[in-house]
């Protein structure tokens, strides 16, 4: 008999919580609501002072735009529920430009990464942590997010 009467259910139950799956929604998800949260939260001190008194034009597209990205998004994520982007895209647009397309978009995600942790540190920096050298806070950043 074991010491610890749980073991193995915990064991099973560690084996499950690892072995899950991220699903089609949660992934449409979660490009939606970084696209739209880097848009809105970071991207706009660049946009308003180059629109001028256009500003609300280019926050109109740019929703449209959006719209658009995330409603071709969706009815591609109904086509093949079962199935990612990134396996049956050369079905769609040919080989050699699916693997174009998944290039750009992991060197997009990774700039949008790179200018979300810049953006948080310049705040960190300036609001609560003004003597810590520049490179401190991303390179804590960097570290928690390391996989155990």
């Amino acid at each position: 008999m074991d010491v610890w009467p749980y073991s193995t259910h915990r064991s099973k139950l560690r084996r499950r919580l690892f072995m899950q799956r991220v699903t089609q929604l949660q992934l449409g998800l979660m490009f939606v609501l970084f696209h739209f949260s880097t848009a809105t939260g970071f991207l706009m001190g660049l946009i308003f002072p180059t629109a001028d008194y256009q500003g609300w034009l280019v926050i109109l597209t740019a929703f449209a735009g959006g719209l658009l990205i995330t409603y071709i998004s969706f009815a591609l994520a109904k086509r093949r529920p079962s199935e990612f982007l990134v396996h049956y895209g050369k079905d769609l647009v040919g080989r050699w430009l699916h693997i174009i397309l998944m290039i750009g978009f992991g060197f997009f995600f990774i700039h949008l990464a790179g200018l979300v942790l810049r953006e948080i540190t310049d705040f960190l920096i300036q609001v609560y942590l003004p003597t810590t050298p520049s490179w401190m806070v991303p390179a804590c950043s960097l570290l928690s997010f390391q996989s155990p």
